[in-house]
């Protein structure tokens, strides 16, 4: 009978942690499925690449006694489980960075001398600001919490004959790279779509003189900005004649309980008119005072979540996105 040490980067969500994890595993139940399962019950979900190994019983005897036991257990049971914890990650709480939203943009804009505009039988878009229209939409609804998203991704991989797709966007897929940033591309380029329409459709009974769009890239799945302002200049370029400018607001929040980074990008794609320009400064002063009030009173601020890894199975294959651990300042190596 043989056994398999499936070994791979674990993250427990509750406890905020990271673990390098070891699934000791019967050769006859040692599939792809099978170790993932095993990862949700163990609670530390896979968020890496497996290094699948044939382990022997006497490896596992000159190594340690907590390995023995564990093949052991392997071999009565079909499956053992260890995991081993950097002492500077154990059982941290989240610290969160202040969250922007539609709320926020409102504000400025009304400060800069526009105005909401109310809702009516139809959608319409959010900003009038001196004759420029201002659709705001949020990309990470398109997230990997999306069911459809998950499907079209497992099916883009599907016929790669590996364990474990890693979903960075930065990740080098070979000739599946540009399709993957296409499909990225494709989510954005929907916001606009709709933003387009909305806007189109408000010109019809009132006068205008430009069009444009915010685009939030915030959140647990956010874009690195670079990328994200490259799609939204494709699409701006080449896949829209309404829309003539984009401000786009890209937010990284990560934490390890103790260290907390909170990176803001904010800044114009395209031809923007003169009355909308100070957006920028206005929104770049907000951050500040948002990140101040963070610090004064965390408890009535509005957050967003920390980035911390997610996974998912589909099509034989284990998906995953892992943003990395912070290293805890308080002991550099």
């Amino acid at each position: 009978m043989s056994i398999f040490s499936v070994i791979y980067e674990g993250y427990n969500i509750e406890r905020n942690q990271y673990a390098k994890c070891f699934l000791f595993v019967r050769e006859e139940l040692c599939t792809t499925a099978y170790c993932y399962e095993r990862s949700l019950e163990f609670e530390y979900p896979v968020c890496s690449e497996l290094d699948v190994q044939n382990i022997t019983e006497g490896f596992c005897a000159e190594t340690s006694d907590e390995l023995l036991d564990s093949f052991y257990i392997a071999r009565d049971t079909g499956c053992a489980f260890i995991c081993f914890v950097d002492p500077l990650q154990s059982k941290r709480d989240f610290f969160n960075a202040p969250r922007f939203a539609e709320l926020d943009f409102e504000h400025l804009i009304t400060k800069m001398g526009g105005r909401k505009i109310p809702e009516i039988t139809t959608k319409t878009p959010y900003f009038f600001l001196d004759g420029v229209i201002i659709e705001l939409k949020d990309i990470q609804k398109e997230g990997l919490f999306d069911k459809d998203r998950r499907k079209a991704i497992a099916k883009m991989f599907g016929h790669l004959e590996v364990h474990a797709v890693n979903l960075d966007p930065s990740t080098d897929h070979g000739n599946l790279t540009a399709k993957y940033h296409a499909q990225i591309r494709n989510t954005i380029q929907n916001q606009v779509k709709t933003a387009s329409g909305q806007i189109k459709t408000y010109k019809e009974t009132n006068e205008v003189r430009a069009a444009g769009v915010i685009l939030l890239n915030t959140g647990m799945f956010s874009l690195p900005d670079q990328l994200f302002r490259s799609m939204v200049t494709h699409i701006l370029t080449y896949q829209t004649n309404t829309i003539e400018f984009a401000f786009v607001f890209s937010q990284v929040a990560q934490s390890n309980g103790f260290d907390t980074i909170a990176n803001f990008y904010g800044d114009f794609i395209g031809d923007v008119p003169d009355a909308v320009k100070p957006l920028k400064e206005k929104v770049s002063d907000l951050i500040e005072a948002k990140m101040t009030d963070m610090v004064l009173s965390p408890n009535r601020a509005k957050t967003i979540p920390s980035q911390h890894p997610i996974s998912f199975f589909a099509d034989h294959k284990i998906f995953y996105w892992n943003p990395g651990w912070l290293p805890d300042s308080r002991y550099p190596k």
